[in-house]
């Protein structure tokens, strides 16, 4: 495996990028060592110093774990909670390319547009991870079969009322879940109960509302939450932000 650039993982909350790499390390890795700036913002002084391998030293003694480049994935999550430590992740791509590195955040604009933040321009991939995709949704479903034959049907070709009939009840589900992971997984595991699968979207919610005062820097929070309120009466509507 031969990865240049230090990869960091944009997103919303809840989107599964935590447990998406976590599944990647398990596929790929000898060992996984993860840093989660929010929960533990002290560990964002292991990256203090200036050399790297000093830093790599710090956090073996921390995890108490050897890190083995090529063998062990460095995961740096939330890291929009340490936004100093996104920009030493040049250093690492130029001081121990060997090394593998993920980073993920989900308020990392705010970070990334902070001008006391440099960012390590051509050092760093950004990729997005956004919620499940219909496709994704009929495969949590365990429906392998129709998405096979979804993904091979043209408007030419007939299709059985039977099958039609499936794809429109599992398009409304997907309508009514939506692709949140979590919410999917309730949705599943309690055998397609609509209230469980509103007990995780109302949860996650929440969450949302309550990350909003990380935004009062920038915006009015009263009026974002009022817009935030008011979207469900405002879906197929023309809206302005003003």
């Amino acid at each position: 495996m031969n990865i240049i650039y230090k990869n960091v993982i944009r997103g919303a909350r809840q989107v599964g990028k935590t447990e998406l790499v976590r599944i990647f390390a398990r596929q790929a890795f000898d060992s996984l060592v993860e840093i989660n700036f929010d929960e533990d913002p002290d560990k964002a002084s292991l990256f203090d110093e200036p050399d790297v391998r000093t830093i790599v030293r710090f956090i073996e003694i921390e995890a108490n774990v050897k890190i083995v480049p090529g063998r062990t994935l460095l995961f740096l999550d939330e890291i929009q909670a340490a936004p100093s430590v996104l920009a030493k992740l040049r250093y690492f791509h130029e001081k121990m390319p060997e090394l593998h590195v993920i980073a993920a955040g989900s308020l990392l604009d705010f970070a990334l547009c902070a001008p006391e933040h440099s960012v390590p321009v051509g050092r760093i991939e950004f990729m997005y991870l956004g919620p499940m995709s219909f496709g994704e949704f009929v495969l949590a479903r365990g429906q392998e079969q129709l998405w096979e034959f979804l993904g091979t049907y043209r408007i030419s070709m007939r299709l059985p009322e039977a099958l039609h009939a499936k794809a429109r009840a599992l398009l409304k589900e997907y309508f009514l879940v939506g692709g949140l992971p979590g919410v999917v997984k309730a949705f599943i595991e309690s055998d397609l109960d609509p209230k469980a699968a509103a007990r995780a979207q109302n949860s996650l919610l929440q969450t949302y509302y309550a990350d909003f005062g990380e935004y009062k820097r920038k915006v009015d929070v009263p009026l974002l939450q009022a817009v935030f309120k008011n979207i469900p009466t405002s879906i197929g509507k023309t809206a302005k932000y003003g």
